[in-house]
């Protein structure tokens, strides 16, 4: 375990955390009225988080350079993977609290640009600050399967784009400059999928439905299957580190 593999997995699980931390900005649009300003800083954050990838891409890069066996790979894939799968789940429990915490940035928003609101959630005692409180903790009856599984699709390609095509890139090292590349095309079929489809129809029914069970619904599924994607791709890549190691699993 070196400095780039540490890298790698704080990178990893901090993106993984930020990304699923900013589906509290939509439930708090839909619960205050503010649909447009959650839709808005959903996006912002994810886009934010995107900061992280460059140090990630140059840490695993560096490994793969310096000689990183396929075995040592689908080990450092599996933690990470892993890492995001239990950041996730702890936001899907806290998520009344997540988003809670985007009312308070909503309500700094009047007066002050994004940052700034976010300085103010750290420092400032939000005590006095009316927020409207949910229970949102999550619930099988919640589950629309159909949803969940295109959720999982199009978040299994974009959470594993670039570990796929380094894990095809270790197979095939001849070409692995050439395999790399696939990341970007794993990443543009569940980006493709998250934008035709998982992100209209979430904005839909945060707009139109009134009974809180069906909005409800739709985000608990995509974040279910958010989760099952990350729980996918771990369970892969340790049972292919198991297999390449001759371990029992």
């Amino acid at each position: 375990m070196n400095l780039a593999f540490l890298i790698a997995v704080f990178c990893y699980g901090f993106m993984q955390l930020v990304e699923t931390f900013s589906f509290g900005s939509r439930v708090a649009g839909k619960l205050t009225g503010n649909l447009a300003l959650g839709t808005t800083l959903q996006h912002t954050i994810f886009i934010c988080s995107r900061v992280f990838l460059p140090p990630l891409l140059l840490a695993i890069s560096f490994q793969i350079e310096s000689g990183e066996t396929l075995e040592n790979f689908m080990f450092l894939s599996a933690v990470m993977t892993g890492l995001g799968l239990v950041l996730s789940i702890l936001i899907l429990i806290r998520l009344n609290s997540c988003q809670r915490n985007f009312q308070i940035i909503f309500f700094y928003s009047r007066d002050y640009r994004l940052p700034t609101c976010i300085w103010k959630l750290v420092v400032s005692d939000n005590r006095d600050i009316v927020v409207v409180n949910r229970d949102l903790a999550p619930k099988f009856g919640y589950i629309r399967w159909s949803k969940l599984l295109a959720s999982g699709f199009a978040y299994f390609f974009i959470a594993t784009s670039f570990l796929l095509a380094f894990s095809i890139a270790l197979i095939f090292p001849d070409y692995r400059l050439t395999i790399s590349q696939f990341s970007s095309a794993f990443h543009g079929i569940g980006a493709g999928f998250l934008a035709l489809y998982i992100d209209p129809m979430i904005s839909r029914s945060l707009d139109v439905a009134e009974d809180q069970e069906d909005w409800l619904a739709n985000v608990f599924s995509v974040l279910a299957g958010r989760i099952c994607s990350l729980g996918l791709a771990f369970f892969i890549f340790f049972l292919s580190y198991c297999y390449i190691n001759g371990l029992p699993y």
